[in-house]
């Protein structure tokens, strides 16, 4: 069984699970930030790989997922890429390259700065 590592988020106890066959990369950064004033100091830590998050009851397998814990005060903030069945087709993310040009040239001419 590979690496496991269990963390509160909204009331309920989580934990990451890495599978076995799918080696997973974590990083793990501390640096202090600063919020209203006050600094916090702050941990992500980033699983990259597929691996399974359980998020009480239900049970997401992921490909990269990132917690943000801030101390007992600010608490654990998480994002996560969900696992797709079938993986995307080179057209599939060529589109979405568009799209992602599209959307950002539309706001830059919006916003004054093209």
């Amino acid at each position: 069984m590979g690496q496991v590592e269990t963390f509160q988020h909204q009331n309920k106890t989580c934990y990451r699970k890495e599978l076995e066959g799918y080696p997973v990369h974590i990083t793990v950064i501390n640096r202090v930030d600063t919020f209203g004033g006050k600094q916090y100091p702050t941990t992500l830590t980033r699983w990259k790989g597929r691996h399974l998050l359980v998020l009480g009851d239900r049970e997401v397998e992921t490909e990269d997922s990132l917690t943000t814990d801030r101390g007992p005060k600010m608490g654990i903030a998480l994002a996560y890429e969900q696992m797709r069945e079938i993986p995307y087709t080179e057209e599939e993310r060529e589109a979405g390259r568009k799209h992602v040009i599209e959307v950002a040239t539309q706001l830059m001419i919006r916003a004054g700065i093209w």
